[in-house]
């Protein structure tokens, strides 16, 4: 388990929200660390940080209604059709369908990454574009700057 972070800089005393919440229960050993740390710091304030994500935001912003457009488009069989309806929970107009319980959107996303690999070379050829426009924009700059 994560243990406490003792802050120096901003005088505090760090720790996550699991460990937050075990610390509360009078006697756990969470609790014993947190008052050992406030009598060691007793200036201190004792804070819960926000854990820090994966970083990992790769098609963070692929959404249901993307999904549905490239699905409509893209999808060369009405087999594949049929499947990311039936996940989606949708008749065959693309409606709610009142029988159809619809997946999570991570599970839909998976099935739509595994079932279209062209869109990541898609996505990837696209921020090599994105990445060369910025280091132009970049070495633009410089050039200006430089003669300026």
């Amino acid at each position: 388990m994560t243990t406490i972070t003792i802050n120096a800089k901003n005088h505090t005393i760090e720790m996550n929200k699991t460990f937050a919440k075990a610390a509360s229960l009078f006697g756990s050993d969470e609790y014993k660390q947190l008052q050992e740390a406030r009598r060691d710091y007793p200036s201190y304030r004792v804070v819960t940080v926000k854990q820090k994500g994966s970083g990992k935001t790769e098609f963070a912003k692929l959404s249901f209604s993307f999904m549905d457009e490239y699905v409509k488009n893209h999808a060369n069989s009405d087999d594949l059709k049929a499947q990311y309806l039936s996940l989606r929970g949708l008749n065959e107009k693309w409606e709610k369908d009142e029988n159809g319980l619809a997946e999570d959107l991570q599970t839909i996303k998976d099935w739509f990454l595994n079932t279209f690999p062209e869109f990541e070379k898609f996505r990837a050829d696209r921020l090599a574009l994105l990445e060369k426009i910025k280091e132009g924009k970049k070495n633009r700059l410089k050039a200006r700057n430089s003669a300026a």
